[in-house]
């Protein structure tokens, strides 16, 4: 299995954790009320940040460096650009850095821009048998940066500054669950000037 082809489901499924995000669903098609709660906001960016993780799929495994451009759920764009360092022996640790930019990036009822974006560093050190088959993989992923958005009735503020770690074991070519451990702290501003905190995976 090459390398990129494993790293993407891999960091895709961390990062659902790593953002805040219970799942790597797109957001939801239900539109909340203008002026929404604190809560229904941050989960609609919760969502719309776990959507561009899951983009990486689409990213990776084409090209070890590259930058793609993806249209919002209800309008505007978000832009990643990936960095891929492989190892270069069948075991080691593949690298990755990604920057995630939004730009008018509409999701149901909310509009996100980057403050100024959202970086991704990951290290990956995967196990090979004899055989030369992948046998397990660790990642530790660590995103930082902010957005700004606007809800509608109020405009405010988000920083990351997150680590998710997570291993997995790959018997017979089937990955076994992850295990996986998040820190580090999701800083709210919303509105400006009200801010609070959450621990990331939450």
């Amino acid at each position: 299995m090459r390398a990129d082809r494993l790293l993407a489901p891999l960091v895709i499924a961390g990062l659902a954790v790593a953002c805040g995000g219970s799942s790597p669903s797109a957001p939801s098609t239900v539109t909340p009320p203008t002026g929404s709660s604190p809560a229904a906001t941050q989960a609609i960016i919760a969502a719309t940040v776990t959507q561009a993780t899951n983009a990486l799929v689409s990213v990776t495994p084409d090209g070890l460096s590259r930058a793609v451009t993806f249209p919002c759920p209800s309008g505007g764009s978000m832009t990643l650009t990936v960095n891929v360092t492989t190892p270069t022996g069948p075991s080691g640790t593949l690298t990755t850095s990604t920057r995630n930019e939004f730009n008018d990036c509409r999701s149901q009822t909310v509009t996100i821009n980057g403050d100024p974006y959202l970086a991704l560093a990951g290290e990956h050190v995967m196990v090979r048998g004899a055989d030369g088959v992948t046998s397990s993989v660790t990642s530790t992923v660590r995103i930082t940066g902010g957005l700004r958005f606007d809800d509608g009735a109020t405009q405010g503020r988000v920083r990351y500054d997150c680590t998710q770690m997570m291993s997995l074991q790959i018997v017979n070519g089937t990955p076994s669950q992850p295990s996986v451990t998040s820190s580090g702290t999701i800083t709210w501003e919303q509105p400006l000037g009200t801010v609070t905190s959450q621990p990331c995976g939450r």
